[in-house]
């Protein structure tokens, strides 16, 4: 993940699995992780931010996570290609 523009906020599973931990990127930042690292980047105030996410091998769709208190759970998979609902506000984890 890249920041082109604004400051965005990454809170992310630490290695137990059970704890989160968070860290702030703003413009020019980048940060690169594995993947078994699942995270919720936000924005959360100031000049609109935009992030670059690059992956490889490609990403076939992205995993919706909720946070309860044994850690992220996964809640559903939307495959690439399918449209979200509108208004719809999910936590997005990778």
């Amino acid at each position: 993940m890249s920041v082109a523009a604004g400051t965005l906020t990454e809170r992310y599973r630490t290695t137990d699995s059970g704890n989160f931990s968070a860290r702030t990127y703003g413009p020019s930042d980048h940060g690169s992780f594995g993947p078994h690292h699942v995270h919720d980047v936000n924005f959360q105030s100031g000049p609109r931010a935009l992030s670059i996410h690059a992956y490889s091998p490609p990403l076939s769709g992205l995993t919706h996570y909720d946070r309860t208190r044994f850690g992220f759970v996964a809640r559903e998979f939307i495959p690439e290609g399918l449209p979200r609902e509108t208004g719809e506000s999910p936590t997005e984890l990778r």
